[in-house]
Order: structure tokens, then sequence, then C-alpha cells
């Protein structure tokens, strides 16, 4: 799980030609929540996040994105997407400027594309 180096420099954040080698190869970036790789503000929102998908796609990354959380793993969280049960927060933001089959892609589809093309 990484995020967009050219939207928030941090070390484990990816740039264009990471990105670029991973959709190439027909893999999936998974967007974290983790709030110092979405941005360098004390408090991050759901809008900062969605900067980093915005790059992606402006790359040709629809086929080549995700969410991974990594709720189970932090300790400081987004302001407004602290945990699993507000996951509806992300998925009707989402919805607000993309189509469904978009959205489902985003939160599903492309790892599950991923997950059969390995596991056959």
């Amino acid at each position: 799980h990484s995020n967009c180096q050219i939207v928030h420099s941090h070390p484990r954040n990816l740039n264009d030609e990471q990105l670029q080698a991973i959709f190439k190869q027909n893999g999936v970036v998974g967007l974290t929540f983790v709030p110092s790789f979405i941005s360098d503000h004390e408090n991050v929102f759901i809008p900062n996040l969605l900067r980093h998908l915005e790059h992606v796609l402006a790359l040709g990354g629809e086929d080549h994105v995700a969410f991974g959380s990594d709720f189970d793993g932090i300790t400081k969280t987004m302001n407004d997407l602290s945990n699993a049960k507000q996951y509806h927060r992300l998925v009707n933001s989402l919805l607000q400027s993309y189509n469904e089959e978009q959205v489902e892609k985003w939160l599903h589809g492309n790892w599950q594309r991923v997950f059969q093309e390995i596991l056959g």
C-alpha cells in the first residue's frame, strides 16, 4: 500500500515512473489511509485522499488502483475515516464524482482481478 509521491512527498509513496511500471504489469496500487502518507497536515480528510486517486487516474490507472485501509496497523487515522464503520463516507464521496462501475473497481474489482490472475 502506497500513495502518490507527487501529491505528498513521503518515502513510501510511489513516483510516477513506479506507478506506471505497476500499471504496465497489470498490477494494483492500494491507496492507503495512513495520514502521513496522504498529507503533512495534522488533520487529514477524504478529499486529501482523493487527490491521490485523481493523480493515479490522470496517469491512466483506473484499472490499477484500489484502497488499502491499513486500519489494523496504524495508530493515527484520518479524521473522517477512522474505522471500517465509516467506509460508507468514502463510498459516498466517490459516487459524487465517479460512476458506480468505477467505484466498484476501486473498492474490490481491481483487487479481485489480480487475485484471480494469481490464484488461477
